[in-house]
């Protein structure tokens, strides 16, 4: 079904799993583990403000499950113009002078397009942390919509040794 839904324009794609993440919303999921957090991390805002941060949280998970899933058949012309990475030089530079570069994101954006983008961006092999997904065909699904454009994924747990065993070799 995943496969069938990924074929759709990203207009469809954002329009459907925004329905999906509204009911999602009025059914609870989740509900109480982020409201939980937002107490935690913004104890000075009031219930009414938490609830429009919640609604916005819903809403943003709607249109990164249209993201990801759209990520398997992105264009690199798409990524190009959708994701824009300032001051590129400063790593070409990098690279060219036979320094190792390290790019850090927090997950506060689609990290899959900024992977792939990352790995249109730079003349160079990407290598990526990743975390494998416990179910065999989802970890070979997202192994191959994050390397289609030469990103390598490490599993995190490997990570520092390979960066260790490659510095060296």
């Amino acid at each position: 079904m995943m496969r069938a839904l990924s074929m759709l324009p990203l207009p469809m794609l954002y329009a459907a799993f925004g329905v999906a993440a509204w009911f999602l919303r009025i059914v609870g999921w989740r509900r109480r583990l982020v409201i939980d957090a937002l107490e935690r991390c913004l104890p000075a805002l009031g219930p009414p403000e938490r609830q429009l941060i919640l609604r916005a949280y819903y809403r943003y998970l709607g249109e990164l499950a249209a993201e990801v899933l759209h990520a398997g058949r992105i264009s690199r012309e798409d990524l190009e113009q959708r994701l824009h990475i300032e001051n590129p030089e400063v790593v070409q530079q990098a690279l060219r002078e036979g320094r190792r570069v390290m790019l850090l994101a927090a997950h506060h954006c689609n990290w899959e397009w900024l992977l792939q983008r990352c790995s249109t961006a730079f003349d160079a092999p990407l290598m990526a942390a990743y975390k494998p997904a416990s179910r065999k065909y989802a970890d070979r699904s997202l192994r191959f919509v994050r390397t289609r454009f030469g990103a390598e994924m490490i599993p995190a747990k490997e990570f520092v040794a390979t960066l260790g065993r490659d510095a060296v070799g």
